[in-house]
């Protein structure tokens, strides 16, 4: 008898607006994997499934971002590699192979923002916003800068489609402290720079630097950066 059970990453959201203007989001995040099995062999006990549930509500002003962090979780694998046949001759099959180790590290961070939209033209328009939104954001989500491992956390400040502008504006961060770089991206031709700040090691770090900058008129992102291996 077999059962089909989905694992991998399961995200419901629920928004209600009140009449005040404010917007409630009910978030419901469920991420299952499977894991080695402790009950003996898997043909003859099954697959041993782990799962990781989180409920959160937020009250949002019109424009404003709820932010959710999920702790990051380690998977090590252990396996060999070789050339077929040759790796499986006796005596000689070692010179052709390898032993494999996999290390997964994994950060699950989730951004929603709440954004009414009360005609048919503003939902067109919308529209057309997240899908312009999605092609940038697969652009510029294959060139982000490398952080340190111990520090990976940033924040996108802002996107410029001069280069000289970036720059001012990251060495005006620098001069306040901030570990900063501008990275390139383009899209459709278009090439536009992204202003981070770097280094932050947790996430309230980074969520406190947002804030800031939020407070001064930009619209900064939280970014979780790929780390130098």
């Amino acid at each position: 008898r077999f059962e089909r059970t989905d694992i991998g990453i399961r995200l419901d959201i629920e928004a209600k607006a009140g009449h005040r203007g404010r917007i409630q989001l009910d978030l419901d995040v469920e991420i299952s994997s499977i894991a080695p099995s402790l009950a003996g062999d898997i043909t003859k006990v099954g697959p041993t499934f782990v799962e990781q549930k989180l409920t959160a509500s937020a009250r949002l002003d019109d424009g404003e971002t709820a932010v959710l962090a999920l702790n990051r979780r380690k998977k090590e694998t252990r396996g060999r590699s070789g050339v077929p046949w040759l790796s499986d001759l006796p005596f000689f099959g070692w010179l052709f192979s390898r032993d494999v180790e996999l290390d997964e590290d994994v950060r699950l961070v989730i951004a929603a923002r709440a954004h009414r939209v009360s005609s048919p033209a503003e939902l067109v328009a919308d529209s057309i916003r997240r899908r312009l939104a999605f092609e940038r954001q697969n652009a510029r989500e294959t060139n982000l800068p490398l952080a340190e491992e111990a520090a990976p956390f940033g924040v996108r400040v802002t996107t410029r489609s001069r280069e000289d502008d970036a720059k001012a504006i990251a060495e005006g961060l620098h001069l306040r402290g901030h570990e900063t770089k501008v990275q390139s991206w383009s899209v459709a031709g278009n090439e536009r720079f992204d202003v981070y700040v770097m280094s932050l090691g947790s996430m309230a770090e980074a969520a406190e630097v947002a804030n800031v900058l939020s407070e001064e008129g930009w619209e900064p992102d939280l970014v979780v950066l790929p780390t130098r291996s």
